[in-house]
């Protein structure tokens, strides 16, 4: 259990760029607890501050109550002219009377508004006798007659209510309403009529304002008009000077419906300023009278519409961040903070607020990320009609993303090194290695490295400087009791002594190291010796900050962390050394934790070594060491076992070299191993992609969904079930799930060129679907997960060039980058002419043709090659395949570490020879024997030289 807070943590800030926090806090467990092999005053908990995640908000109004219409935002313009033509217009709106009733179930009330706007165009010419007149009045847009009299008027934009939207990220509104359009116009005529017209109509429409930006957007355009516009019209035309009669007459027509609209804003409408979305009404209105008389009397043309609206509701959905400047005021750059262990998930702390609108009746938020353990649903909460703002702070977990650290020493006579981190998935982001110098449980020295991204599953960082490193030796003897004064000697990769020195009264010494690499121990207590091979790594960690992985123009909300001595992370340098032995082997066992995201926890585990014929030669509980001869051995670990009154069943070992996910596994023992028996609750769903034609392949993108913990939401588009992601990544790889239900999500167009059409080994294929706001398509199934399952994609070439993939990886699956490959097509394996690069794993390129792959025999890091996989044929370190449809290649190598002299570790007597020349010098000094080590001065020593190793002289 690791403490967040208390007296004792620090904060240790990286380099510019600023770098998330790590703290760091003490009482560690010591040796005897943990088998480690010392307390280090190095991080435990890595801390980050991440972007605000993506806040979605639902809010909505109907418009059912008096002075809810929000603005007037274009009037009349009017001009006349002339002395004898008359025009006018009249607009009014009001309220039917509001109608409530009693629903009679549950209690609600029921409100029934109308809106009416009678709008009326009066246009009225008299005319002296033997002169022309006109009267003209327009309710579309500037019209001017030649001569005469002209009347002008722009159109009347009439809302029922206005809504407020804040800057978002993209919004979505929907709109309904019922309806009635009502327009007619009418006419009279009196002696002679030359010309009259008249034209009434109604349209709804929907637009935007954006306020920062003064800007209008009326939708009305196809995809966005409620209705057709209502229109009717009348025109009559009479002889010139013909005698004419009274006539009085309408024409009457009316519209009436309910509409319905969703529709997206567009994007840099809402992202860059506050926007008001409007409901309104068009009305028009025209009338034109033309007329000659004898006598003072005139003709009339009448034009009126009207519009009745009610059940108005507009309803946006929106994506804002949780936490932003315009709506809280200030800025804290720890709105969203994230703090993990080596060992657990990651536990974020999300200030939020969420500014509503007095347009608003109600509305509802949540703060959702697929693989977060927690989704944050509030609402619906009622505004009052009142602006306001709504704080909080939400507590939630996700995933470490960053399962493993390796280190790796790159060579056997210089300082290079390599620092692995493997991801679940990731996509971007950024990772940093951090190295430690300590000096009497102080960091006297820090090292900050920024890890290159490799894809979606791994980062890594070459370290080509010398950092100080130590370890602790322990010596013991063959009963395994510590031996106190026992003489230990150091020797790095290139034969030279580093350091000396005599055991406490437990059998420990504390040897401070050069640099890191390869060195070998020996251990003298009288006649006995005992010796090791080891790799010295450094204190390190590595962190990891970066975006969800489907959601990568999000910021990042992801975080990573593992270190030194910690599940999933390097071991401290621990040499044991038993007399009369060679190596030791460390075994260690770890359980996942659920409920998702899991902990990575220590485990006590009975685990067997066995040597090759079954024989048994040591039984322990996790963790353990036992000291061997150089060989290779058996383990076996048992198939469930009860932790805390929990079962966990076996899932595989990490770092043997064959029957990885077998209860019984070997490793080779030819230099200090440290192993991982790796336990959980449920099952193995491995997930691979493979090939219309049968063959591996790579590099399906899939999400595994636990439908028992589906987020339902309500949106404009009706009720959503929102996934929650327990496991996602980059085929092939393995997800560890309890029992239960799970549908399987893969992106069909992954990778390029290709598409997945289908499934094998899944209960239930569901088929293909668009999903708009992700701009791709998915292809999905459904597992129940009651054993161990396999299940594949399957992929079809579909385009272009294949894809071919070579990696590496060592024979426990664990995957390793940075091997020299040479990858040439075969006709530059012939005549040097044609396709050739020089590269590292992992390797991927789009190349169709037959080609020969080349990979070292033995790493300058002396791993030993073992055998290709996926190739069509190969032979020793050569492969060739052949890549018509894609073909994914395996290099695949063995820990073996050997010595400068390439044998699989030195003899005892080769290392031993140095001890004569120790003693010449010794001589030639004249020191007199008693001054000597009490091994050099041991007479018998002599006959230890050729010794088998393992026996006494």
């Amino acid at each position: 259990m690791c403490v967040f807070l208390g007296s004792s943590l620090t904060l240790m800030q990286a380099p510019s760029p600023p770098r998330p926090a790590l703290a760091t806090e003490g009482g560690e467990s010591g040796p005897e607890e943990r088998g480690e092999a010392e307390e280090q005053k190095v991080p435990t908990i890595f801390r980050a501050n991440l972007s605000s995640p993506p806040m979605f908000v639902d809010a909505w109004n109907v418009f059912n109550e008096e002075d809810e219409a929000g603005m007037m935002v274009l009037n009349n313009i009017t001009r006349t002219e002339g002395e004898y033509a008359e025009a006018s217009t009249r607009l009014q709106m009001w309220y039917d009377d509001v109608e409530s009733y009693w629903t009679g179930f549950g209690g609600q009330w029921v409100y029934v508004c109308e809106y009416d706007w009678k709008y009326e165009a009066v246009a009225s010419t008299w005319a002296e006798h033997g002169s022309e007149a006109y009267a003209y009045l327009r309710g579309e847009g500037h019209t001017k007659e030649e001569e005469g009299c002209y009347y002008e008027d722009t159109l009347e934009l009439l809302l029922v209510g206005s809504f407020y939207l804040p800057r978002a990220i993209n919004a979505t509104v929907s709109v309904s309403l019922s309806y009635r359009f009502e327009a007619e116009i009418a006419y009279g005529v009196n002696f002679h009529v030359m010309t009259f017209y008249a034209r009434a109509g109604a349209r709804i429409l929907i637009f935007t304002y954006v306020i920062d930006e003064d800007l209008w957007c009326i939708f009305l355009g196809p995809g966005y008009t409620l209705t057709h516009p209502l229109d009717v019209c009348a025109s009559r035309t009479e002889p010139p000077y013909a005698v004419g009669y009274l006539e009085k007459g309408s024409v009457p027509s009316s519209d009436y419906g309910m509409e319905e609209l969703t529709f997206q804003i567009p994007h840099d409408l809402v992202e860059h300023g506050n926007v008001w979305i409007g409901v309104g009404v068009v009305l028009l209105t025209e009338a034109y009278t033309n007329c000659t008389a004898l006598a003072t009397e005139g003709a009339q043309t009448v034009a009126e519409a009207r519009a009745y609206l009610k059940d108005i509701r507009v309803e946006a959905v929106y994506e804002k961040k949780a936490f932003t400047l315009e709506e809280m005021g200030y800025i804290d750059m720890e709105n969203h903070t994230a703090w993990l262990t080596a060992e657990g998930p990651a536990h974020h702390t999300i200030k939020y607020g969420v500014g509503y609108s007095r347009t608003w009746d109600e509305f509802k938020f949540s703060i959702y990320v697929p693989d977060y353990a927690d989704t944050l649903l509030e609402g619906p909460i009622e505004t009052g009609h009142v602006d306001g703002l709504l704080t909080g702070t939400f507590n939630t977990t996700s995933p470490n993303y960053m399962y493993r650290l390796l280190g790796l020493i790159l060579s056997l006579s210089t300082a290079k090194m390599g620092a692995q981190a493997d991801f679940y998935r990731i996509n971007g982001g950024e990772s940093w290695l951090h190295l430690y110098e300590v000096i009497e449980d102080e960091v006297t020295r820090q090292i900050d490295m920024e890890m290159r991204v490799h894809g979606p599953r791994w980062a890594h960082a070459i370290v080509e400087d010398w950092v100080k490193c130590h370890a602790w030796i322990r010596v013991r003897d063959e009963n395994l009791n510590p031996i106190e004064g026992a003489y230990v000697e150091v020797y790095d990769g290139s034969g030279q002594l580093v350091a000396t020195g005599y055991t406490d009264r437990m059998g420990y010494l504390l040897v401070d190291l050069p640099h890191q690499g390869i060195y070998h121990f020996f251990a003298y207590y009288g006649d006995e010796v005992g010796y090791r091979i080891s790799s010295i790594l450094p204190i390190m960690s590595a962190d990891y900050v970066g975006p969800y992985p489907d959601w990568p123009d999000k910021g990042y909300l992801e975080v990573g962390f593992k270190r030194t001595g910690k599940p999933g992370g390097p071991p401290y340098n621990t040499v044991e050394i038993v007399l009369g032995s060679e190596a030791s082997l460390f075994i260690e066992a770890i359980v996942l934790v659920p409920p998702l995201p899991y902990a990575m926890k220590w485990a006590k585990v009975n685990v067997t070594v066995l040597d090759e014929n079954y024989t048994i030669l040591a039984e322990g509980i996790t963790p353990f060491n036992v000291s061997l001869s150089k060989g290779t051995y058996v383990l076996q670990a048992p198939e469930t076992v009860l932790i805390n009154g929990s079962e966990y069943r076996f899932i595989a070992w990490l770092f043997v070299d064959k029957g990885v996910v077998s209860t019984t596994s070997r490793v080779d023992v030819s230099m200090d191993r440290h192993v991982y028996a790796i336990y959980a609750q449920g099952f193995k769903l491995n997930i691979t992609s493979l090939l219309s034609n049968g063959d591996m392949f790579a590099n399906a993108v899939v999400l595994i969904i636990d439908e028992a913990s589906t987020v339902v939401l309500d949106t404009p588009m009706g009720k959503i079930g929102v996934p929650r992601v327990v496991w996602n990544g980059i085929t092939p790889f393995t997800a560890i799930l309890p029992a239960g239900n799970y549908t399987l999500i893969a992106y069909e167009y992954e990778p390029d060129n290709y598409v997945l059409y289908g499934w094998l080994g899944v209960d239930e294929e569901l088929g293909q679907a668009r999903v708009p706001l992700l701009d791709v398509n998915l292809v999905g199934a459904k597992v129940n997960l009651t054993s161990d399952r396999e299940v594949s994609c399957l992929h079809e070439l579909e385009e272009g060039d294949p894809l071919l993939i070579v990696r590496s990886k060592f024979l426990d699956g664990t995957p390793v980058v940075g091997v020299p490959l040479k990858v040439m097509s075969m006709t530059y394996y012939y005549t040097h002419t044609g396709f050739y690069v020089e590269t590292e794993t992992p390797y991927e390129d789009y190349r169709y043709g037959s080609f020969v792959l080349e990979v070292p025999l033995v790493t300058e890091a002396g791993w030993v090659l073992h055998h290709w996989e996926g190739a069509d044929w190969s032979l020793n370190n050569t492969a060739y395949v052949e890549c018509y449809e894609g073909k994914l290649v395996w290099a695949v190598y063995t820990r073996t570490q050997p010595d400068l002299a390439g044998e699989l570790g030195p003899t005892l007597a080769s290392r031993l020879g140095a001890r004569c020349s120790l003693e010449a010098q010794a001589a030639q000094l004249q020191l007199a024997p008693s001054s000597l080590p009490m091994w050099l001065a041991a007479p018998a020593l002599g006959s230890l030289y050729q010794a088998p190793l393992g026996r006494r002289g």
